[in-house]
């Protein structure tokens, strides 16, 4: 536990260490995509710089939270809400493809669960995020995304599913352990 401890406060000096910069670079982009409005070549490359400021945020806020000890705040969470926000958030945040995709929520518009909502949403957003990029590797097909929940007796089971390449056995053996990727 000690060397746990250790290893958080490490990832915790990194990550403050990595932001600074960061949320320099993430101002003059956004200053870069202002200012460039009326050139849209170049706006969408400081676009494309913003966007992939977010998602080194995102990491480092990934690095953040699994350093440190946290606590689940269980409340009665819309889950047809929740999938929705969180399909709109990915759908404009850069995610390459997402034009390209059909997308389907399957959710009933009255089922509430029980869940800690904002680690439900971030671990939504990375699934959905996830398929998006997989679906990327697969131009030529036609790509669907759709989530679906259902409760089965006192349990809510969510899925995501997409129509990318799928998963290796190799992959599905490691895809739990923390910061695991295949990029």
């Amino acid at each position: 536990s000690r060397h746990l401890a250790m290893l958080g406060e490490m990832a915790a000096g990194i990550a403050h260490e990595v932001r600074n910069p960061l949320g320099s670079i993430r101002l003059y982009a956004r200053m870069l995509v202002q200012d460039l409005g009326d050139r849209p070549s170049e706006r969408g490359l400081a676009e494309r710089i913003d966007a992939a400021t977010r998602t080194v945020d995102a990491i480092v806020q990934d690095v953040l939270t699994f350093s440190r000890e946290f606590r689940v705040r269980r409340e009665g969470t819309e889950l047809h809400a929740l999938v929705t926000r969180v399909l709109e958030s990915c759908r404009h945040d850069g995610v390459p493809g997402w034009k390209q995709v059909g997308v389907a929520c399957d959710v009933d518009e009255d089922l509430v669960v029980d869940c800690d909502e904002s680690l439900l949403h971030q671990a939504l957003v990375n699934v959905v995020r996830n398929a998006y990029e997989a679906m990327a590797e697969c131009p030529d097909r036609v790509h669907e995304l759709r989530v679906s929940g259902r409760t089965d007796g006192n349990a809510v089971v969510l899925a995501v599913e997409d129509t990318g390449p799928g998963v290796s056995p190799e992959e599905e053996a490691r895809m739990f352990n923390p910061f695991f990727t295949t990029r």
